[in-house]
């Protein structure tokens, strides 16, 4: 599908007033993700401004779980017709983009590891027998993947905590939250019936989702840094439970096309941020953030 490494290429960011797109059949729905830029008015209200499409190279295809890593956007990409996910590394200042991995395996879910340098990351690998482990992958000359928590064969998301614990979402019947050592490669039981998103915040705590039955709304919980016992902070607004932590401590969090947030201690509802319809999107799923006040979001199309 691409050579082991790709040099730089030149990537169009095309700034788009509407955009439908067609999928092809295959496993993985038709994604795209485009980053704006979140500012904050005079009122302290929060808006989004220069969009930017950053899965151009994709048009067609499938480009989801957003992570920022030492300067590059690393997106889970898979080109029509290919069967394969791999990891792609994107470069908005000088518009650069490559693509990390080219594996017999899928490589999903591309998450920084604190204290890392470079485009080095964890990524879950799905195996051939179906098996999903936790990889840390090293870009350099000579890139390498090193084993990692080699007692779980089922992770689908992670977060890291610290340098050495990581919040690992497990596929299991049902599906649940550990927390994982490296120094010691045990994992702890925290909950289950969680959703996908795990968040760590400065502090080392922990956000994540979880519906207690099928059909009651996603809850959003805080566990302590250390604990073991996850605090409630609201329901989400909608069927989404896909959410970031802003640097206020605040929460953004994607309901249909609109996109809402929620500062926890002070408000009583989530408040209103941007309509991103105009950009052709049917949902927003998946969110993700830098330090730079850029916010990448995952458009689904059908």
């Amino acid at each position: 599908m691409c050579s082991k490494i790709l040099n730089l290429l030149i990537f169009s960011l095309i700034i788009v007033l509407s955009a439908t797109f067609t999928a092809e059949a295959q496993d993985l729905p038709n994604s795209q993700v485009f980053v704006f830029h979140l500012n904050k008015s005079a009122n302290g209200k929060y808006f989004l401004e220069d969009p930017r499409w950053i899965s151009s190279f994709n048009p067609n295809g499938y480009n989801n779980q957003p992570a920022f890593i030492n300067g590059w956007w690393l997106l889970s990409s898979r080109l029509p017709g290919t069967g394969q996910n791999e990891i792609v590394a994107l470069d908005l200042p000088t518009k650069s983009l490559r693509w990390i991995t080219d594996t017999e395996e899928s490589e999903y879910s591309p998450s920084p590891i604190p204290g890392q340098s470079g485009l080095n990351f964890s990524t879950v690998r799905v195996e051939t027998d179906s098996s999903q482990f936790l990889w840390n992958y090293q870009y350099n000359s000579d890139p390498q993947m090193t084993h990692l928590i080699s007692k779980e064969s089922k992770v689908g998301y992670t977060s890291w905590i610290n340098p050495n614990k990581v919040a690992l979402f497990l596929v299991n019947d049902p599906v649940s939250l550990v927390i994982g050592d490296l120094q010691t490669g045990k994992t702890d039981f925290i909950t289950s019936r969680i959703g996908r998103c795990l968040k760590a915040d400065d502090t080392g705590s922990l956000f994540f989702t979880q519906r207690i039955t099928d059909n009651a709304p996603w809850q959003i919980k805080k566990l302590a840094n250390g604990g073991f016992r996850p605090e409630l902070i609201t329901t989400t607004p909608s069927e989404n439970e896909d959410f970031i932590i802003l640097e206020d401590g605040s929460l953004l969090i994607g309901g249909g096309t609109v996109l809402y947030r929620f500062q926890p201690g002070v408000s009583t509802t989530w408040e209103f941020v941007a309509d991103l319809a105009l950009y052709g999107a049917k949902s927003i799923s998946r969110l993700a953030m830098n330090k730079y006040n850029e916010i990448a979001i995952v458009f689904d199309y059908e």
